[in-house]
């Protein structure tokens, strides 16, 4: 499990990691004119690791390990001597890296997130929903949620009841999946400094249960953070078979799917638009914006709408896909990527549906 603590000067902190604690203590650092916050490592224990971001605006990291810490700087440390026992830091955020089975082998889980993108400002949490199924014959033991990205955010993961998405359970702490069962969670981001958008990918893993394979736009989460007010459009479709796969019936027929956004950022000038992503699929797609009643188009058919979403506004929109040959059934790889961009060109919302021929 891993813990998010704000550093205020004086303050003990006692995390529990590993079965065992890691104390924090919260001081000052007298050599620096600016007097950062710090913390000293008074106990540590084995598969312990605190991440912070550092005063030079990048995310640097101090591993602990049967009691000694090792600092490793993303850039050269600023000027002054800094014990090796200390180190800047405004929050704390320590992980649980009690080790998750060998990633490459077979992993009985599947995952995915949604929305599959979110845009905040500095210090605003933003929380998507992930999902965790556990195909195999055994019980999938300690399965979590780490980021693998090394961004300035504080991350917590927490499950949910998946009938009505309210919080259960504790937060960061690893659950047990049954075989064929599943969970449902609630992940937490909240940046501390402006983050480029970025692709973001996770570990879902557990002590027996090898890391899930990434699949971009499913288990996958695009995030940026900025200091001023952005857009965040969140964005989920549906299908007509309601199971997230657009179906065409033959090689050159067409279908359509439907998605629903609400802007809960700052008000902004977005350009919906639809492509196959990094594969290319022998499809033509087109889109336009919609009456929420009724299902009609608003817009003309295009490539693209442009469009200025209010905060708090709902906008739809239907998407059109005539096929121009055969598409193989691969929900993997074989997907239709909404994408919801603002006035620079910086995408604000996505979402994605798998799509076949029949």
């Amino acid at each position: 499990p891993s813990a998010v603590y704000d550093a205020t000067a004086g303050q003990v902190i006692l995390a529990t990691v590993a079965s065992a604690q890691i104390q924090l203590r919260v001081s000052q650092n007298l050599l620096d004119w600016s007097r950062p916050a710090v913390a000293t490592l008074a106990e540590a224990a084995p598969f312990a690791e605190v991440r912070y971001p550092s005063l030079i605006g990048e995310l640097d990291d101090a591993n602990v390990a049967g009691g000694a810490p090792w600092l490793f700087y993303s850039r050269e440390p600023p000027d002054g001597t800094w014990p090796q026992t200390e180190f800047m830091v405004r929050r704390l955020q320590v992980f649980d890296l009690s080790p998750c089975a060998p990633s490459g082998g077979p992993t009985p889980l599947v995952a995915a997130i949604l929305p599959s993108s979110r845009s905040v400002q500095v210090g605003t949490p933003a929380t998507a929903f992930a999902t965790i199924l556990n195909a195999g014959q055994a019980t999938a033991t300690a399965v979590r949620i780490t980021p693998t990205s090394g961004l300035p955010i504080g991350f917590a993961f927490q499950m949910t009841d998946p009938s009505t998405n309210a919080v259960t359970g504790t937060v960061n702490t690893a659950v047990d999946i049954p075989p064929g069962g599943g969970q449902s969670f609630v992940i937490s981001l909240t940046p501390t400094a402006a983050v480029p958008s970025t692709t973001m990918t996770f570990d879902f893993c557990g002590t027996n249960a090898a890391p899930v394979s990434t699949i971009p736009g499913v288990n996958t989460l695009l995030f940026s953070a900025s200091a001023t007010p952005i857009p965040d459009v969140v964005a989920l479709a549906a299908t007509i078979s309601n199971d997230g796969i657009v179906n065409v019936p033959g090689a050159t027929g067409s279908a359509a799917f439907a998605v629903a956004t609400v802007n809960v950022g700052a008000t902004g000038a977005i350009t919906a638009t639809a492509d196959t992503g990094s594969v290319t699929l022998p499809v033509s797609i087109a889109l336009c914006q919609t009456n929420p009643s009724t299902g009609q188009c608003t817009s003309a058919i295009a490539g693209s709408v442009t469009t200025t979403i209010a905060q708090n506004a709902t906008p739809t929109f239907a998407i059109f896909v005539t096929g121009t040959g055969t598409v193989p059934f691969d929900v993997a790889s074989n997907r239709i990527f909404v994408k919801f961009a603002d006035e620079s060109g910086i995408t604000r919302g996505s979402t994605s549906v798998a799509v076949r021929t029949q």
